[in-house]
């Protein structure tokens, strides 16, 4: 694999990490993209929405809604209710 293509690679895992990470500190909600963009210091809204699509293409989420913000489905995930 090129740097480039393993750098990019590596960039996906670390963004869907990070929705991981988001969506299991804030009850199961899903981040705005503007909060992708500062999560994940990405430079604008049209590059966090690229990312999203390839994360959908490559399998790790589904967009639920195209038009609508925070519509990110974590395939296999499962938010529960938990009491402290």
């Amino acid at each position: 694999m090129k740097p480039t293509r393993l750098r990019a690679v590596h960039d996906l895992h670390k963004i869907f990490q990070w929705i991981v990470a988001y969506k299991t500190n804030h009850d199961g909600n899903s981040p705005s993209l503007v909060e992708l963009m500062h999560g994940c210091d990405i430079s604008s809204r049209s590059v966090a929405l690229y990312q999203l699509h390839r994360l959908h293409k490559a399998g790790y989420i589904r967009l639920t809604d195209h038009h609508q913000s925070r519509s990110i489905c974590v395939i296999g995930g499962e938010w529960r209710w938990q009491t402290r």
